[in-house]
């Protein structure tokens, strides 16, 4: 809504000369690449004239430009004049050959890193899928060999999951399955592993025949 002004100011109206310019970006996540930027380089008076006092964000329109500007500074000047900087472009400096040039070299070689480091990157998840793939294998095949021949179980260790002072695990279950594989795998096949919230217990059944599920 506008604001009803009983006076005028004498205002100067500066709009920006700008340069535009290409600087690199580069994220770890993405190839490296050129991003076009500006820059304002200069103020440049394009307009003195009687005012109302404005405040930055307000917009005022330029009738010889024909076009709507947004206030972005407001100063007031040891003269007494009100100074408002516009964001009006009155010229462009087109410098983006000449950086694209001179970043060249430089972007080249950060890609050509890029795509060596995105190559070991896929070459270590790729042999980490692997032995993943290889471990859940060998633990299955525990687990069959526990649920054909459970007159062999010798024993259980019953192992603690941590959790947090509320009683929720404090690792998702992706975590947990690694934990327990992990300790399946350097253990013999005799000995069952359980989660659970106590603490690690071991049940001595040797000599037992135990009648005990195992999920898969």
């Amino acid at each position: 809504m506008p604001i009803e002004v009983k006076h005028k100011i004498h205002s100067i109206l500066m709009g920006r000369k700008v340069r535009k310019f290409y600087t690199l970006d580069k994220w770890f996540y993405e190839e490296p690449c050129l991003r076009e930027d500006t820059e304002t380089i200069e103020r440049v008076k394009i307009l003195e004239c009687e005012l109302p006092l404005m405040k930055e964000k307000d917009e005022i329109f330029l009738s010889e430009q024909g076009v709507y500007a947004t206030i972005q500074k407001v100063t007031t000047g040891t003269d007494g004049n009100m100074y408002y900087n516009i964001s009006y472009v009155t010229e462009y400096i087109d410098e983006l050959e000449k950086t694209k040039n001179d970043l060249q070299p430089t972007l080249t070689s950060l890609i050509q890193k890029y795509n060596k480091e995105k190559q070991i990157k896929d070459e270590r998840e790729i042999k980490s899928k692997k032995s993943e793939s290889e471990i859940n294998t060998k633990v299955n095949q525990i687990k069959e060999w526990q649920q054909n021949n459970l007159d062999k179980i010798k024993g259980i260790i019953i192992q603690e999951i941590p959790r947090d002072k509320d009683g929720n695990s404090i690792i998702n279950f992706e975590t947990q399955e690694k934990f327990f594989n992990n300790i399946r795998l350097n253990i013999p096949k005799e000995y069952l592993v359980i989660p659970s919230m106590n603490k690690i217990t071991y049940l001595d059944c040797e000599g037992k025949n135990l009648s005990l599920e195992i999920q898969k």
